[in-house]
């Protein structure tokens, strides 16, 4: 995996569900996702309020997949940042999501297996 440059932004939905995971599942890791936001290693950097129509229109363009509300986020991110790349595990997905209607979006993933 390649170094991200820091403080590196997080959608809320995304940033919620790897806390709650891991700090149910993996207390050490919860309590590090925690302490990277009380150090701004990790930032909020977008509010889905601000982006409803656009996160909506997402939703219905890629319905046939199921995003989730993090995975719209994410892609209404990358819209918004280009020159940024989306990490993720979700490698089959985002394959297929694209920003702007036609562009690839980005992606820093894990190794396959």
């Amino acid at each position: 995996m390649q170094p991200t440059p820091t403080p590196t932004a997080t959608v809320r939905p995304t940033q919620t569900y790897s806390v709650a995971g891991t700090i149910n599942g993996f207390p050490a890791e919860g309590r590090l996702v925690l302490a990277m936001l009380e150090e701004a290693l990790i930032t909020l950097a977008f509010d889905c309020r601000d982006h409803v129509p656009q996160l909506a229109a997402l939703a219905k363009r890629f319905a046939d997949r199921q995003p989730d509300l993090a995975d719209l986020c994410l892609i209404r991110m990358s819209e918004l940042h280009p020159r940024h790349s989306v990490i993720t595990v979700d490698r089959e997905d985002f394959r297929v999501y694209r920003r702007n209607k036609r562009e690839a979006i980005p992606l820093i993933c894990p190794p396959d297996a």
